[in-house]
């Protein structure tokens, strides 16, 4: 009679081992970090079919250029003719300019690329960045 006891909890054990295990083995979307962030892993991924930092994030991130806007409680996202005006691009944490910048920065040099809105650019960098921020973190540390 106490054997069966020993047997259910047996099972139980197996059982819940096998349910953590299929967790663990659940596929982790191609981009695992943050929506907004790009990291030199998934760079490296396709630097073959990249050669500026544009490319990169056309290729890893494309929502960085689209116009962010709420209306409500609904956020929307369109795709602007030109990609988002008024965004200012950050390398190594200086201003250097708007989104063409991003055509002179070679693939190859880029470490991490973050989309900032314009409240966290604020705060960051100070008032003035309303479309927000692409920082661009190059591998040696200054562009």
């Amino acid at each position: 009679m106490r054997s069966i006891p020993i047997v259910r909890g047996a099972l139980v054990a197996t059982l819940g081992a096998v349910a953590c295990r299929s967790v663990s083995t659940v596929p982790t979307p191609a981009h695992h970090g943050q929506r907004d962030d790009v990291s030199r892993g998934e760079i490296l991924t396709v630097l073959g079919r990249s050669s500026t930092a544009y490319d990169l994030v056309k290729v890893l991130r494309p929502t960085m250029l689209l116009r962010r806007t709420v209306i409500g409680v609904e956020p929307t996202a369109t795709l602007m003719p030109k990609e988002l005006p008024g965004v200012h691009i950050h390398i190594d944490d200086v201003r250097v300019g708007d989104i063409n910048v991003l055509f002179t920065i070679p693939a190859q040099t880029v470490a991490s690329i973050q989309w900032l809105s314009a409240t966290e650019a604020s705060t960051r960098y100070g008032n003035g960045h309303t479309a927000g921020v692409i920082s661009v973190t190059t591998l040696t540390g200054r562009y």
